[in-house]
């Protein structure tokens, strides 16, 4: 596969992925202020599990860009690989992180996603700031690939 193909299949994933966080950092937000919307509350189910998803399927590669840096990480594509490393390098330096997402594991931040608790609802949009931002940066670098440096 060549590295054009792995780009654009990167970007989707991403851009799925931020539109899922945007949907439901949305509803959260708007439930937690009363306004009901059932669009709203179905496009956010609908990105909890996308979400849910992606993080029981990088999980694994995370654990394994934790145990030994310098071994490579395996069963996935150039780019999820890359995404599981990138966020094991922000999890090492990030020693006082606010979201489960850099304190803990994957598992911590499905069952915030799986909650109905209001009163986990700032832990998990905390998760989903910081997901969002590594997502972000990764977007970027498969931006510059398809489009050339900017």
């Amino acid at each position: 596969m060549n590295s054009d193909w792995m780009a654009i299949q990167s970007f989707h994933r991403s851009q799925e992925l931020l539109t899922a966080i945007n949907e439901l950092s949305i509803h959260l937000k708007l439930e937690a202020a009363g306004i009901a919307d059932a669009q709203q509350t179905e496009r956010a189910e609908a990105g909890k599990k996308r979400l849910v998803d992606f993080l029981r399927r990088l999980q694994p590669l995370l654990e394994t860009a934790e145990q030994n840096e310098q071994e490579p990480v395996t069963g996935a594509d150039a780019r999820l690989r890359q995404l599981a490393q990138r966020l094991a390098e922000f999890r090492r330096v990030s020693t006082r992180g606010g979201s489960p997402l850099l304190r803990k594991s994957f598992a911590k931040m499905i069952e915030l996603l799986e909650s109905e608790k209001p009163a986990d609802r700032a832990s998990l949009l905390l998760g989903l700031r910081d997901l969002r931002r590594l997502l972000d940066e990764h977007l970027e670098t498969d931006t510059r690939a398809l489009v050339g440096g900017f």
